[in-house]
């Protein structure tokens, strides 16, 4: 039963209701009311000015940035990768370009203000290969492996993705 066929039910939103959901009986469709549920401990109401997050990310109306617990996602895959007991070597770098490369694909869209983050991303990053290379962290060690270095191993930067 449509309501074209039933105009006495329009008026009425109970009985509207009940007739979609019939209708949705007969034909073996599930309701959008049905299909969905709101999770009580996810849901919250919020402005736009204080922000939320959403699918990794936490926007807000200053910034869209990536969230912390996807950054903490993301420092775990680095570190599986830049253990310090193995060897720096070009498969190291293709596998850590991968997911890199995956992390940037999906956090930098054309509104996205990760750039600094990027940066300091892109530094530990760094630091972490340098630890690998010398077998413990110094801050001295910036010197002994540049970037030009880097770039020469085929490393990707996270910020080389982001857009102006």
């Amino acid at each position: 039963m449509s309501l074209a066929q039933c105009p006495a039910l329009a008026p009425n939103h109970l009985a509207i209701n009940t007739a979609l959901r019939r209708e949705a009986d007969f034909s073996g469709r599930r309701t959008l009311a049905e299909a969905t549920q709101l999770s009580a401990e996810k849901t919250r109401i919020t402005t736009y000015g204080k922000g939320y997050s959403f699918l990794g990310f936490v926007l807000s109306s200053r910034s869209k940035r990536m969230r912390p617990k996807s950054q903490d996602k993301f420092k775990d895959k680095v570190r599986e990768l830049t253990v310090r007991k193995r060897n720096l070597d070009a498969q190291l770098i293709e596998e850590l370009n991968r997911v890199i490369q995956g992390t940037a694909n999906y956090f930098t869209p054309r509104w996205s203000t990760n750039r600094w983050l990027f940066q300091k991303l892109d530094s530990w990053i760094r630091r972490r290969l340098r630890c690998m290379k010398f077998g413990y962290f110094s801050y001295h060690h910036n010197h002994r492996m540049r970037l030009k270095q880097f770039a020469q191993l085929g490393l990707l930067s996270l910020e080389s993705f982001c857009w102006s």
